[in-house]
């Protein structure tokens, strides 16, 4: 660059191509789904396994997971087409702050009402 400088002299791990905010969206994404993977993956239904004793109760908390994802699906479809994509967002990460709010409470203290708030 004439000036000396680099055009984008920030630098998060490898990636060091682009503005930072799309950088930190990508992380952001990259995190956020490590974590639900992790905590709401195949570990998380071996926890609800050991903890509830049941294959049952590990089948009805998914059950009710899919069901709720299935439900939101084509109203939040419908909102980001009404809506700004930002408006949408924003409320999306309110959201997801406070589920990630009750699975941080609820796995240290066994609240199993948290656990199950915060995974659906």
């Amino acid at each position: 660059h004439p000036s000396g400088r680099r055009r984008y002299p920030e630098c998060i791990g490898g990636l060091c191509s682009g503005p930072l905010k799309v950088r930190l969206i990508l992380w952001a994404q990259y995190f956020g789904t490590t974590g639900t993977e992790i905590s709401l993956g195949a570990l998380f239904d071996a926890y609800l396994l050991i903890r509830l004793g049941s294959n049952s109760a590990v089948g009805s908390i998914e059950s009710i997971r899919g069901m709720t994802t299935l439900l939101c699906a084509i109203p939040l479809g419908w909102a980001i087409d009404v809506w700004p994509r930002s408006q949408v967002l924003r409320y999306n990460v309110i959201g997801g702050l406070v589920a990630a709010a009750c699975l941080l409470f609820g796995f240290p203290s066994d609240a199993m009402w948290l656990i199950v708030c915060g995974c659906v």
